[in-house]
């Protein structure tokens, strides 16, 4: 697989296993952005090959969405252990971690790797994310987020957020959706 420039990398529907047999020593040192959305989102077949290619992007990686990928298996997560990304600026994890939190602290280290650069956070759904993964988060480190949606993740409360943001004025996307919902006259904006 060598080290293709791929910009961005995209794959819907599930593919075959022989598929990601050839992603094993991949290695994609200027990949910039990934968008696997619902790809691993029934099987986890593949996930390990894709996120060692991905981890090997480093400084290039700029986003990230693996939203409704919660078959990923948190042995295929553990390869993101000492992953650093730190040019990272938008990340897609929604619903991610529905059924259980392996893995998680693995890849909250490496979205914090990006620091400040880290722009969008979406964590919708993910309430199986441990408190540890938060608390091995450095103070500030999200410092420029300007979108954070943590709606149902259960381990996280306004405290850990100024914590984590230093006390940044973050629009949450869950509260913007609430807003303009209420403005248009929606009524409760847990109700249509």
């Amino acid at each position: 697989a060598g080290t293709s420039v791929l910009e961005p990398f995209w794959v819907r529907g599930n593919l075959p296993i022989q598929a990601w047999t050839e992603l094993n020593n991949a290695s994609w040192p200027r990949l910039r952005g990934v968008d696997m959305t619902q790809h691993f989102k029934e099987f986890g077949a593949g996930a390990t090959e894709v996120l060692r290619a991905v981890a090997s992007a480093g400084a290039s990686l700029t986003k990230l969405n693996l939203a409704n990928c919660h078959a990923i298996p948190a042995e295929a997560w553990k390869i993101l252990d000492n992953t650093e990304w730190p040019s990272l600026q938008e990340v897609d994890l929604s619903f991610c971690f529905t059924g259980d939190g392996a893995g998680a602290t693995e890849v909250l280290r490496a979205v914090a790797s990006a620091g400040p650069r880290l722009t969008k956070l979406n964590l919708i759904g993910c309430g199986k994310i441990p408190a540890e993964a938060f608390a091995t988060i450095p103070d500030c480190t999200w410092s420029n987020l300007e979108y954070w949606n943590t709606y149902g993740v259960l381990e996280i409360n306004d405290e850990e957020k100024a914590r984590l943001t230093g006390g940044a004025q973050v629009r949450h996307v869950w509260e913007a959706l609430q807003l303009r919902r209420m403005r248009r006259g929606g009524g409760h904006p847990g109700r249509g």
